[in-house]
């Protein structure tokens, strides 16, 4: 195979909505597990969210968006945000990314891939009570990239060999 490796960055652009909550609106909001990825959590009342800078999910702007929690992505904390978190408020600990230039199911199975969490595991963490790695830092890990064309194939060979095993 001649595959070309690339750093994350040149496929993900992070972006960030600034939303300052207020207390008499509900709102939306997102969790991101190691089981389920990215999920929608409910809705809360401003005046019971503590943190009240928060960032806006827009998937209308960035229809594929990558998310990550930075105490949880070495655990598999990570994923592509479905259409119902759309709008949805997460904490500047959950960043987003627009996928770009990339096939947004390739970049899934990268992620969930032995090898991405191998270079996860590479990354030196930060705190004691919870371990945390910064986005800059997982922006730089290298992943395959292969033509967009490839990258298509790969992924139709992976869902046929999941439809084989259902």
């Amino acid at each position: 195979m001649n595959w070309e490796f690339i750093k994350l960055k040149k496929v993900l652009k992070q972006y960030r909505v600034t939303h300052i909550v207020d207390d008499d609106r509900e709102y939306k909001q997102v969790t991101i597990s190691k089981h389920d990825g990215v999920k929608f959590r409910g809705t809360k009342y401003g005046k019971d969210i503590g943190r009240k800078r928060q960032f806006i999910i827009d998937l209308k702007q960035y229809p594929n968006t990558l998310m990550m929690v930075r105490q949880g992505v070495y655990e598999g904390a990570i994923g592509i945000a479905p259409p119902e978190v759309d709008s949805c408020i997460a904490t500047e600990n959950m960043p987003m990314f627009s996928v770009e230039g990339i096939n947004v199911d390739y970049l899934n199975l990268i992620i969930q891939s032995l090898y991405f969490k191998e270079e996860l595991e590479k990354i030196p963490t930060t705190g004691s009570a919870q371990k945390s790695i910064h986005e800059r830092e997982i922006l730089e890990i290298k992943v395959p990239y292969p033509s967009q064309e490839k990258q298509m194939l790969i992924v139709d060979s992976f869902r046929k060999s999941q439809d084989g095993l259902a």
